[in-house]
């Protein structure tokens, strides 16, 4: 495969390398052999959208946004906002295309529920999604492993 890192065409499963960003396609698991694969894919795809909007709605009845810190004397806030979690987990697990579903999903359910019109809330989750993409192009284009053991990776995370 030449120049091309193997974490970037499959692994090699003998090196540290292997332990990089590496999706599952879609493709991958669209096939005729994979029926009932396809089917607790299609599943799990749509019970972690329904969960995504729950969470989301859990953030705003129990006020997980502007949590106030007081770190050092300096005064800032913390949101916990689950759909960008979830879908964080699931685009450094399987790929960022499957996080970005839940992450838009919570994203828009949550900002219709705060009254922001759909246009905006479009955006907004569009924003969101992007920003997790970002993220997913940071990691895809950075030799860095994923498995939080090194001083190095654990810096860049």
């Amino acid at each position: 495969m030449g120049d091309v890192p193997p974490a970037f065409s499959g692994g090699t499963g003998d090196s540290e390398a292997d332990f990089l960003y590496s999706p599952l396609l879609f493709s991958g698991v669209y096939n005729e052999a994979a029926e009932t694969i396809r089917r607790r894919l299609l599943l799990g795809g749509i019970l972690t959208l329904l969960v995504s909007a729950g969470v989301a709605i859990l953030t705003k009845d129990y006020r997980w946004y502007g949590i106030p810190l007081d770190l050092g004397g300096v005064q800032t806030h913390l949101t916990i906002f689950t759909p960008t979690i979830i879908g964080s987990l699931l685009a450094f697990w399987f790929g960022v295309w499957w996080g970005i579903g839940p992450a838009f999903t919570g994203t828009l359910v949550v900002s219709l529920a705060n009254g922001i019109p759909l246009p905006s809330a479009i955006g907004l989750a569009t924003a969101t999604s992007l920003g997790l993409v970002m993220i997913a192009l940071a990691y895809r284009s950075t030799p860095i492993p994923l498995d939080q053991r090194s001083i190095k990776s654990v810096v860049f995370f």
